[in-house]
């Protein structure tokens, strides 16, 4: 099933869009609708980074770093 968001609100902050979510061929999300919207696949799984475990697309946590926005070094 796919689910859509608006990048920047608390809806966004799911697995499928953290960068500690492995899945470098990030081929569980894609352009939504409109501009800033994204689609996602709530049924993909992918091993966290940081808990070290198997975690579905829509998952939410704690340590949610997004995949669009890197920390500035």
């Amino acid at each position: 099933m796919k689910s859509e968001v608006l990048q920047g609100y608390p809806s966004f902050k799911v697995c499928a869009f953290c960068c500690n979510w492995y899945n470098p061929s990030n081929d569980g999300i894609e352009p939504g609708s409109a501009p800033r919207k994204w689609r996602f696949d709530t049924s993909k799984e992918s091993k966290c980074l940081k808990r070290n475990i198997q975690t579905r697309a829509n998952r939410t946590c704690s340590n949610f770093i997004s995949k669009f926005k890197h920390p500035k070094n």
